[in-house]
């Protein structure tokens, strides 16, 4: 399990929170709570280090995620991921469906999919 809080200022947000009359005065935060197995990371020696979903060598979990503004919520988010080795320990297959619910989209729905193969150019001889 991890979780996530961050807090951004933009001065692109803040000009914009001006002209629309929103009060958050160009900050941003976002908040994402992530439950997963990971049985490999693809870097073993960064164990000691908070581990998220993109290092996860052959794993799955879930992903629920929350951002916006000081005044309101702009965006929520869920999502499961998937990722094994296809070729030894190289070359990973990834599936990733994703909702998406945002205000400015009337809070409909929205269906993301990224899957694909992985190729990794880095690590020991043993890779």
């Amino acid at each position: 399990m991890r979780s996530s809080t961050s807090i951004k200022f933009s001065e692109a947000d803040w000009k914009s929170d001006r002209q629309v009359g929103r009060k958050d005065e160009g900050f941003r935060w976002s908040e994402v709570l992530m439950f997963g197995y990971a049985e490999e990371l693809l870097d073993e020696t960064k164990i000691e280090r908070i581990v998220g979903g993109d290092d996860v060598a052959r794993g799955l979990g879930i992903r629920l995620a929350a951002f916006g503004g000081f005044d309101v919520v702009d965006e929520y988010r869920a999502g499961v991921f998937a990722r094994w080795p296809v070729r030894k320990r190289w070359m990973y297959l990834l599936v990733a469906p994703d909702v998406n619910w945002m205000r400015v989209n009337d809070w409909e729905h929205e269906w993301t999919l990224r899957c694909g193969v992985e190729l990794l150019f880095w690590g020991n001889k043993s890779r």
